[in-house]
């Protein structure tokens, strides 16, 4: 393409080629004077380019049609003809919008990575902080005024929104968006299943199907908004949502395989600190109830032994068994026992105080390990824990009155091992029930410890 070429003397133009009058949207048919309008108003461009030297100068110039233009004009003199001079336009618009967006670019992966690098080094306990920090990095990039997590219960059939980040003066709305049903938004749902990123750059153009959808967008004052699915493999669980209140916001189509990305970090820190979980809990709580088991049991009660130091007959362990329950299992089945054991196991905790243990140790046999007792602590622990079971239990419709035999041990010696207080624990539970079962029995001090 020709170069854009103007002949000036002194400051006036006294010749434009083709190229220049295209570039400045003039006519063959327009004045010299026109030109010199359009590209040097304030007839200022000598000076300009006298300032500049031979690089020339960079400057912006209004067309009559109201298009903006950046040129960089470069003045060569001409030496057969002084003050006279030919004015060579480039249009580098497109070049800065070019470096523009590559620097946009460049920043929008380094937040990613900087975003990438903190969920990595983030522990169970600060990754929600992280991700609505990471929410807020992304979310002002593309100035919005709210980001969020949405995470779905298949369970439950629900969907909250967990994390949330919001630009300052904008509501929060997080506390009204928790256990939404999974059919309050049919429509953005078959978005999500369907893995689209959609963008809604106008939510009043959102098809009629959208209707749940608009009305929710409307009562939050949203404009525009984008949203990402969040898959765990092949689970749909959530989205990501980045929402424009103050002003409608436009992305662009190459930010949304970053937008993917960031969303599967994401996803993959929740599922790792979940996995995480479920392995602790694995661990240190029985399967069926949610109690704590054998190995969470010693650990408690090695630090209710450090606790009491000196006086460490204020520890009492008790050992809690269901009568007659092998009867329910034989009469209405184990899915049936299961759910009464997790009902007792409920009511033992509602009666014992926070800083106490209960723990399930196998079948229907419980223990307790309850520190910080005084000299009639022990009775008094003994009848709460019958009282668990002074109201019968309701499952499934039937109404199954049962009772506790307990058997209840005070540690005498700091060095005391826990296996040897839960097996005299255990013979004054089977002497309770000998005596007639539901009741509480207090080991012997002489009791055999085999």
């Amino acid at each position: 393409m020709p170069a854009a070429l103007l002949v000036y003397d002194d400051d006036m133009p006294v010749a434009a080629n083709d190229r220049a009058r295209q570039l400045l949207r003039l006519g063959s048919e327009a004045s010299l004077a026109q030109l010199r309008h359009t590209l040097d108003p304030d007839h200022c461009l000598a000076a300009m380019l006298e300032a500049a030297g031979p690089e020339g100068a960079a400057m912006e110039c209004r067309l009559h049609d109201g298009t903006r233009l950046r040129l960089r004009v470069q003045g060569v003199p001409v030496a057969s003809r002084p003050g006279r001079r030919v004015v060579v336009l480039e249009d580098i618009g497109p070049r800065e919008d070019s470096e523009r967006q590559l620097q946009r670019r460049l920043l929008f992966e380094r937040l990613l990575t900087e975003a990438s690098a903190a969920l990595i080094r983030s522990d169970d306990e600060a990754l929600d902080l992280v991700v609505v920090n990471m929410l807020g990095s992304i979310g002002s990039f593309f100035g919005v005024d709210r980001a969020y997590v949405f995470l779905i219960d298949e369970c439950a059939q629900t969907q909250s929104n967990t994390h949330e980040w919001v630009a300052a003066g904008i509501s929060r709305e997080a506390p009204n968006l928790q256990d939404v049903p999974l059919t309050t938004f049919p429509w953005l749902l078959q978005q999500l299943r369907a893995d689209r990123v959609f963008r809604v750059e106008d939510v009043a153009a959102l098809p009629p199907e959208a209707a749940n959808e608009r009305s929710e967008f409307e009562r939050e004052g949203i404009q525009s908004l984008l949203v990402v699915p969040l898959w765990t493999g092949l689970r749909l669980d959530g989205f990501v949502g980045f929402d424009a209140v103050r002003h409608r916001v436009e992305w662009g189509e190459h930010y949304v395989i970053g937008l993917r990305l960031m969303t599967q970090m994401i996803s993959n820190a929740l599922e790792a600190r979940a996995m995480s979980r479920r392995l602790h809990m694995l661990a240190f709580q029985d399967p069926l109830t949610g109690l704590p088991n054998r190995k969470r049991l010693e650990d408690d009660f090695t630090i209710a032994s450090r606790v009491a130091g000196a006086a460490p007959e204020r520890i009492v362990v008790a050992v809690v068994d269901v009568d007659n329950f092998k009867q329910i299992n034989d009469t209405h089945g184990h899915a049936v026992g299961d759910r009464v054991l997790c009902e007792i196991g409920r009511r033992l905790q509602g009666v014992m105080r926070e800083t106490d243990t209960v723990a399930r140790i196998g079948g229907d046999e419980f223990v307790v390990v309850a520190h910080r007792l005084d000299a009639a602590g022990l009775s008094r622990l003994a009848d709460r824990l019958l009282t668990a079971c002074a109201t019968p239990v309701e499952v499934d419709g039937l109404e199954l009155r049962l009772g506790l035999s307990v058997g209840l041990v005070r540690a005498s010696d700091g060095a005391e091992a826990l296996d040897g207080l839960l097996r005299k624990a255990d013979l004054a539970m089977y002497r309770a029930k000998a005596e007639g079962k539901n009741r509480w029995v207090e080991s012997l001090a002489d009791e055999v410890d085999f």
